[in-house]
């Protein structure tokens, strides 16, 4: 079977490597000037934090070159640069620094399709939780997902604290970030890839998912679940069974429906 190989992928990672790893993450840039040569720099960003109260030349310069390069900045109260890099001279502005590869969309995409695996993907609308990105990370390595596609906006950091909680597999699984997440939705659907999403509010479980079909699975966020303009790209809906709860944490729902899909794709 396809994904026969995945199972057998050891997720339990040496801890004193990922230990290590965390302890000599460098991934922040602190001031004005080394945030700017950073985002002039080949460097990889994955966002930037400016001080509302952070004014002149060089801050413009920094909004527009985020803007350029679709690095998303965010507009913070200065108690928060002074909370996380309090014994650092920060100006107003720091950055985090890219600790995983970021591939693109459609080279995902085609580095399975070129092979002879079953594409298999999971697309994560609004997980802002580091522990759920991680455990959710973990599951899908171990079971022979090709990829995890998040938006740049609305989505939790791929940091030390992620890393972690998925104990290496962030390392290891392809990760994609789009800017819009609708429009990556509908580019799998172009690719020939079946899109489907977990409701609570559907007849079909997701036993029905197809075990014969190139897949991406939509899961969202715990509190508002699918966007709304990412539920009207997916062509099928199925729900998870469930007795005397309301709902699943998103990276037990997750670990469930990956689960089912491998489980289904074992009988063709």
């Amino acid at each position: 079977m396809i994904l026969d190989c995945a199972v057998s992928k050891s997720i339990i990672f040496n801890l004193h490597s990922i230990q290590s790893f965390i302890m000599s993450d460098t991934s922040n840039v602190v001031g004005r000037q080394p945030v700017l040569e950073a985002l002039e720099s080949e460097k990889k960003i994955d966002k930037v934090f400016i001080s509302k109260f952070a004014k002149g030349e060089v801050i413009d310069k920094i909004k527009a070159i985020c803007r350029e390069k679709e690095i998303h900045y965010q507009i913070v109260p200065e108690e928060k640069l002074h909370r996380e890099w309090r014994n650092l001279n920060h100006q107003g502005v720091a950055a985090l620094l890219s600790v995983v590869k970021y591939y693109e969309l459609q080279e995902l995409i085609d580095n399975v399709l070129d092979s002879t695996e079953l594409p298999f993907f999971i697309v994560l609308d609004g997980v802002t939780d580091v522990r759920n990105i991680g455990a959710i990370a973990r599951t899908a390595y171990g079971l022979g997902v090709h990829g995890i596609i998040i938006p740049q906006k609305g989505s939790a950091p791929i940091q030390a604290d992620a890393i972690k909680s998925s104990a290496g597999a962030l390392l290891k699984i392809p990760i994609c970030r789009v800017q819009n997440l609708s429009t990556a939705v509908k580019d799998l659907k172009l690719n020939g890839i079946e899109v489907v999403g977990i409701h609570a509010h559907t007849d079909e479980t997701i036993s029905s998912i197809r075990g014969d079909a190139p897949l991406a699975l939509v899961m969202g966020a715990e509190d508002t679940g699918i966007s709304a303009q990412v539920q009207k790209e997916i062509q099928s809906f199925y729900k998870i069974p469930i007795a005397n709860i309301d709902s699943y944490n998103v990276s037990v729902a997750s670990a469930l429906t990956i689960y089912q899909v491998y489980i289904n794709r074992q009988n063709f």
